[in-house]
């Protein structure tokens, strides 16, 4: 079996409102820690049967928002639709991908549902899938797409195991 374990950062661009704070009414204009997407993708070890999870620092994440995530690294991965998956860390530190949330006063900030595909671009994949080249366990590091705010590359480890 194959498994492969990647990152990427996902912290929006401050100054941000943060989701879940019903009385909280301005904007969180530091970052304390960036927010992350990880995946770990698993597949037998001709690569055949392959799923890929993936986890985004979020406080959760409407279809509208996860569908999008899916596609893209269905995509990337040569995996179909229905073996990505898609979770959420129940975070209030990060920005809302809940639909109707700016009703409540977390709106999504500008543009940031296109950063949450562009984490998986294809310099972050290239990485992902070399290294399983290897039998033994390693890490791997390709850089973020540029229009994507990540303040530093993808990290990649994967083991066979």
């Amino acid at each position: 079996m194959l498994a492969g374990f990647g990152r990427a950062l996902i912290t929006p661009d401050t100054p941000v409102m943060l989701a879940g704070f019903g009385d909280r009414s301005e904007p969180a204009t530091e970052v304390h820690d960036d927010l992350e997407v990880r995946t770990l993708y698993l597949a037998n070890s001709n690569g055949v049967v392959a799923v890929c999870l993936v986890v985004c620092d979020l406080l959760g994440m409407s279809p509208s928002f996860a569908l999008p995530i899916r596609q893209s690294v269905a995509r990337d991965l040569g995996l179909p639709l229905s073996a990505v998956l898609t979770a959420s860390t129940h975070t209030h530190s990060g920005p809302s991908c809940i639909a109707g949330s700016e009703a409540v006063g977390w709106p999504t900030p500008p543009g940031y549902a296109d950063v949450l595909t562009m984490s998986y671009g294809e310099p972050f994949v290239t990485a992902l899938l070399a290294s399983f080249s290897s039998t033994e366990r390693r890490s791997a590091t390709g850089s973020a797409p540029a229009r994507s705010i990540c303040s530093s590359g993808s990290t990649v480890t994967a083991a066979t195991i």
